[in-house]
C-alpha cells in the first residue's frame, strides 16, 4: 500500500474539473499515469433546462434525470482521489477504467452502457453501486478488488460479463440480475456473503475455481448451464427454489459450511437432480443431520426413476414412491394404512361380508384386525363368544387385505424406527 501512496504521490495532479469540462464541451477524456483530485460527479451540474430538453428527445420520455455521454473516456493506470457519480447516464461510447485505484465511492445506479465498459485491474476502495444498470455490450471487471460493499442488483448483462479472479471483500448483491451471454466468475474470491437471488443466467455461467467464504445464495436462481467446478464453499450454498435448465456441475469442489441446499429446486433434467441431491445428502450426513439427508435421498431416489424406462418408471411411483415413500415418510405409510382399514371395512359393510356385524363399526374393527394381522383376532376384539367371521364371498378380500395391511404395517415400523431411533 506504501507503494501505491508513493506512486500515486509521483503521478501528476489533474482536477476532477477539467475532466468534467472535457465532458461538458463533447472532448474525449482520455488520461494515463494521473491523479485526479476531487469528485467526478456527471450530475452535479445538470440543470433543469438540461432536464426539460432530455425528456422531450425521441424515445427518451421515461427518462426523468438522464444525461448522455457521446465521447470515449479511458483513464488507465490511475488514481482517482474523490467519489464517482454516473448515475443514470447514457455512455454512447467505449468507457474504460482500468488499473485504477478509486479512493472514494462510486455510483453508477441506473447507469446504461451501449458500447463497452472496461473496469479491469482496478482497485475500489469505497461503496460500489451499480443496481438497475444496463450492459448492452461487452462488460469486464477482471482481476478487480472491490474493498467494500459491491450492488449489482437489477442490473443487466446483455452481452458477455467478465469477473475473472475479480476479489469481494465486501458483501455481493446481484440479486435480480439478468445475465443474458455468457458470464465469467471464475477464481474470484468472496470474503462475506454474496447473493444472486432471483437472478437469471441466460446462457453459460463460470464459476470454476472460485472461493466463497461467507454464504453463497442462489436462492429462486434461473440457470441453464453453470460450471463451480474446483471450488470452495466455507459458508452456507444456498440453492433453494431454483430452476436448473440444463446442469449444475460441482466436481472436485468442496464445501465446508453447514448446508448445501436444494429445497424446491426444479431440475429439468433427472440425471442433474440425482447428482446434485447426492452431493447435499452427503454433506448433511456428514454433519449429523439426518433430518435433512432423508429428503435429499428421497429427491435422488425420485430422479433415479425418472430416468427408468416407463414401464419400470410409473410402477415404482405408485408403489415405491408414492405409498412407501422410499423409506423416509413413515407417517405416510400410516395414513396409506389407516385409509386401506377405511376402505375395505367401507367394502365389506356394503357387501355385508362380515357375519356378527351389527353395526358400521363393527366393519371397521374387522378391518382393522384383518390389515393387523391375518384376521386370528377378530374374535378378541368381539365382546360376544362367536366373534365374527368373514363371509365366504370376502374370505380372499380379506386375504388381499391381509397382505397390504401386514406389509404396509411392517414398513411402516422399520421406516419409523430408522427415521426416529438411530
Amino acid at each position: 500500500m506504501a507503494d501505491e501512496t508513493q506512486k500515486s504521490d509521483s503521478l501528476k495532479k489533474i482536477p476532477a474539473s477539467e475532466i468534467l469540462s472535457k465532458i461538458e464541451k463533447g472532448e474525449p477524456v482520455e488520461y494515463d499515469n494521473v491523479t485526479i483530485k476531487g469528485d467526478i460527479d456527471l450530475m452535479a451540474d445538470l440543470d433543469q433546462h438540461q432536464l426539460n430538453m432530455l425528456k422531450e428527445q425521441e424515445g427518451l420520455e421515461e427518462i426523468i434525470q438522464s444525461k448522455i455521454v457521446k465521447l470515449f473516456i479511458k483513464i488507465t493506470n490511475s488514481s482517482i482521489e474523490g467519489n464517482l457519480n454516473f448515475s443514470n447516464v447514457i455512455f454512447e461510447q467505449n468507457i474504460y477504467l482500468s488499473d485504477v485505484q478509486l479512493i472514494g465511492n462510486a455510483q453508477f445506479a441506473g447507469t446504461q452502457f451501449n458500447a463497452t465498459a472496461i473496469f479491469e485491474r482496478s482497485e475500489f476502495a469505497g461503496h460500489i453501486d451499480f443496481n438497475g444498470s444496463l450492459f448492452n455490450q461487452h462488460a469486464s471487471f477482471s482481476r478487480s478488488q472491490f474493498n467494500a460493499n459491491a450492488e449489482f442488483s437489477g442490473s443487466q448483462f446483455n452481452g458477455p460479463a467478465e469477473f475473472f479472479e475479480s476479489r469481494f471483500l465486501g458483501n455481493v448483491d446481484f440479486g435480480g440480475s439478468q445475465f443474458k451471454d455468457v458470464v465469467y466468475f471464475s477464481e474470484s474470491h468472496f470474503q462475506k456473503d454474496v447473493s444472486f437471488i432471483n437472478s437469471k443466467f441466460c446462457y453459460f455461467a463460470e464459476f470454476s475455481e472460485s472461493q466463497f467464504n461467507g454464504v453463497s445464495n442462489f436462492s429462486k436462481t434461473e440457470f441453464d448451464k453453470v460450471n463451480f467446478c474446483e471450488s470452495i464453499f466455507n459458508g452456507n450454498a444456498l440453492f433453494s427454489g431454483a430452476n436448473v435448465k440444463n446442469y449444475i456441475d460441482f466436481t472436485r469442489s468442496a464445501f465446508n459450511g453447514d448446508y448445501l441446499t436444494f429445497e424446491n429446486t426444479i431440475f429439468d433434467e433427472p440425471w442433474n437432480q440425482e447428482y446434485c441431491c447426492r452431493k447435499a445428502k452427503k454433506l448433511l450426513e456428514e454433519k449429523g443431520d439426518r433430518e435433512a439427508a432423508g429428503y435429499y435421498f428421497y429427491q435422488e431416489m425420485d430422479a433415479k426413476r425418472k430416468q427408468k424406462p416407463w414401464y419400470y418408471r410409473y410402477p415404482e411411483f405408485v408403489f415405491i414412491q408414492l405409498i412407501f415413500g422410499y423409506g423416509v415418510h413413515p407417517f405416510r405409510l400410516m395414513a396409506w394404512w389407516l385409509s386401506i382399514i377405511l376402505v375395505f371395512g367401507i367394502f365389506y359393510l356394503i357387501g355385508n361380508g362380515i357375519d356378527g356385524a351389527i353395526q358400521p363399526f363393527d366393519y371397521l374393527k374387522v378391518s382393522f384386525a384383518t390389515a393387523l394381522a391375518p384376521g386370528y383376532i377378530a374374535t378378541i376384539i368381539n365382546p360376544g363368544n362367536t366373534g365374527y367371521r368373514v363371509t365366504p364371498e370376502y374370505q380372499v378380500v380379506a386375504m388381499i387385505e391381509t397382505i397390504f395391511g401386514t406389509f404396509l404395517w411392517a414398513a411402516f415400523i422399520a421406516t419409523f424406527a430408522k427415521k426416529y431411533m438411530r
